[in-house]
């Protein structure tokens, strides 16, 4: 009896530890599958690293990450209660640092402005080690935030901002002005100051003074730039008179031969004018014989383009008729497309397969159309794609930052995606004409950034599905004198691309 008990005890003791060992670790897709506190939170790690609650709010932000790090390891060893309270921690620790974020984000706004333009001249790649020095320093600023200490935050923030502008500064002058110094400097090698003096001192001036607004307000960029581009043209015509005097001294020009030269430069110009130019008679001559045949020229090109106007009028005018006579017969067509319906209806056995597919389509389509009011967005067909135009979007003017009233509008793109499974998204941004045209490319090119961004770490669409690209201002679908044609022309648009 004793030997058969000691037997069952062993054989019971080896029956648990084959459980235990059957007993094993989730995978992270697992936990995060079979948990939705956990899935919540890291959805709102990915959202909040998109809204930059990193940068603005550091320790607090690591510790949510830590924090929930250590509620997945605990779920992915069968940890229920740890689990429970470390995910209770993280959701806490999230909350706060975003609370934090958000008061750096007020506190530190002016910074973050100047920060925003130094990063769009290219600062951290033209003067990287400058550049992450200064974040260094921004980076202990809004740590004082998370620690309570606002006035020695408050502070630093003139410090902070005369740095940035510095590295903008210094990167705007990298730029445009750097290239019209070295255009200068290769002019004066070629002689341009000896041979064309004049010339070469009108490109100095340009020179100074696009250094000079530069100095004075550095928002001034393109004014700078359009004097530094001057700068450029005068340098390279100065080097060019330097080689044409040149040659004449190689050549051992006479007075005289110089104005043969001069001549037959003009008959080339003329030739395809067709014309004789009267060298007989004074240089005043040949210049208004010249000036006549380009007028003739451009006349006959008015006259074409008029031409032209007048045919696209009719045409204009032909399908303004057109127009009407549909809206005449509306009830015929109406009937006539109810009969098409039903025998495309009573031959729907026999439709093919790419007959199918265009029905489906269709029935997607209608899906994705009903998801948006027109206050969000306007969608249309485009073939076999589909275009989203978004007004719905509230950014902060002049940021990029999808704030958290986007999220309810942001999922209903999400799932406009996730209805054509597959396709390809192209996000293009644009801007009304208010503002420079360089900083509204660039703003427009981040707004579409960030929202194929967040497709990407929020919705799990996958990177090689997605583009993004900017146009400012240069494709309005309304006119930029009124407030309600700006905020049209202000939109985001998103091109389902369906591979069939």
């Amino acid at each position: 009896m004793k030997r058969f008990r000691n037997t069952t005890i062993l054989v019971l003791t080896v029956a648990l530890a084959a459980g235990c060992a059957t007993t094993q670790r989730l995978t992270r897709d697992q936990v995060l599958q079979d948990t939705p506190e956990l899935a919540h939170i890291a959805q709102a790690l990915v959202v909040a690293d998109h809204n930059e609650v990193d940068l603005l709010a550091p320790a607090g932000f690591d510790a949510a990450k830590a924090t929930f790090e250590r509620a997945v390891n605990a779920a992915q060893n069968h940890r229920a209660d740890e689990t429970k309270t470390a995910a209770a921690e993280a959701d806490q620790a999230l909350r706060s640092a975003e609370a934090d974020a958000e008061t750096s984000r007020k506190l530190m706004r002016e910074v973050l402005v100047v920060r925003e333009r130094a990063r769009t001249a290219a600062a951290p790649t033209l003067f990287a080690d400058q550049y992450e020095a200064v974040e260094s320093r921004l980076h202990d600023a809004v740590h004082l935030v998370e620690l309570g200490r606002l006035e020695p935050a408050k502070e630093r923030r003139a410090a902070l901002m005369r740095d940035y502008a510095d590295l903008e500064l210094q990167s705007i002058k990298k730029g445009s002005v750097q290239a019209a110094q070295a255009t200068l400097k290769k002019a004066k090698a070629r002689d341009a100051a000896e041979y064309a003096p004049k010339t070469f001192k009108l490109a100095e001036e340009k020179m100074t003074l696009a250094l000079s607004i530069l100095e004075a307000d550095r928002t001034r960029q393109a004014e700078a730039n359009t004097e530094a581009a001057a700068a450029i043209w005068h340098a390279q015509r100065a080097a060019e008179i330097a080689e044409v005097i040149k040659d004449f001294e190689r050549r051992d020009f006479s007075a005289e031969d110089k104005v043969l030269w001069y001549q037959d430069q003009l008959s080339e110009i003329d030739a395809p004018l067709g014309g004789n130019l009267p060298f007989d008679q004074e240089n005043r001559a040949v210049v208004l014989d010249m000036q006549g045949a380009i007028a003739a020229v451009i006349a006959q090109q008015q006259q074409t383009a008029k031409t032209v106007t007048e045919r696209d009028q009719q045409i204009a005018a032909l399908e303004a008729q057109l127009e009407q006579t549909k809206v005449a017969h509306a009830a015929e067509l109406q009937s006539l497309m109810a009969q098409q319906q039903k025998e495309i209806a009573a031959a729907g056995e026999r439709l093919t397969d790419s007959e199918r597919r265009q029905r489906e389509y269709q029935q997607r389509f209608d899906q994705v159309q009903a998801l948006f009011d027109p206050a969000e967005a306007t969608v249309y067909r485009q073939g076999g794609n589909v275009l989203l135009v978004v007004h719905g979007f509230h950014f902060p003017p002049g940021q990029s930052v999808i704030e958290a009233e986007n999220f309810a509008l942001m999922n209903k793109i999400q799932q406009a995606v996730q209805t054509f499974p597959g396709c390809k998204v192209r996000v293009t941004g644009h801007t009304d004409a208010t503002g420079e045209p360089d900083f509204n490319k660039k703003l427009s090119e981040d707004r579409a950034f960030k929202v194929a961004k967040f497709l990407h770490d929020v919705g799990g669409v996958a990177s090689e599905r997605l583009s993004s690209e900017g146009f400012g201002d240069t494709k309005p679908v309304a006119t930029n004198k009124t407030a309600e044609g700006r905020a049209e022309n202000r939109r985001v648009e998103l091109l389902l691309v369906n591979s069939d």
